[in-house]
């Protein structure tokens, strides 16, 4: 969930949704928000196995929709757990997996990589 759409093509996957760019549903225009609901309901559809959702665009301030996109991936996101994560530090990026991914701090955590919860 942002704008990195090369992910599909290396991990050779199809994304859940037809939204595979997130800017233009955070513009001022008129189609942003009805775009929004109807990438969240293409989302809870495909129930995807793994999501990878980059922060940077779905916490910009003051974008059209912030709260809503928050409120929708917290819910969201109750039924995954955290597998990686990718941290933007001063020093360089540093991208943790597995086990030890949740326990890093997330200052400079920029995307998240979850894995649905099975059950």
């Amino acid at each position: 969930m942002g704008s990195e759409p090369e992910i599909y093509f290396y991990a050779d996957r199809h994304s859940a949704t037809g939204y595979i760019y997130n800017f233009a549903l955070q513009e001022k225009q008129k189609f942003a928000e009805q775009m929004q609901q109807e990438m969240f309901k293409e989302i809870e559809a495909g129930r995807p196995d793994i999501l990878v959702v980059d922060l940077r665009l779905w916490v910009q301030k003051n974008s059209i929709g912030e709260a809503e996109r928050l409120a929708w991936v917290r819910k969201f996101i109750r039924d995954y757990r955290v597998i990686g994560i990718l941290q933007h530090k001063e020093e360089g990026s540093e991208l943790h997996w597995g086990y030890f991914a949740p326990e890093h701090d997330p200052e400079g955590t920029v995307m998240y990589v979850l894995r649905r919860k099975e059950g």
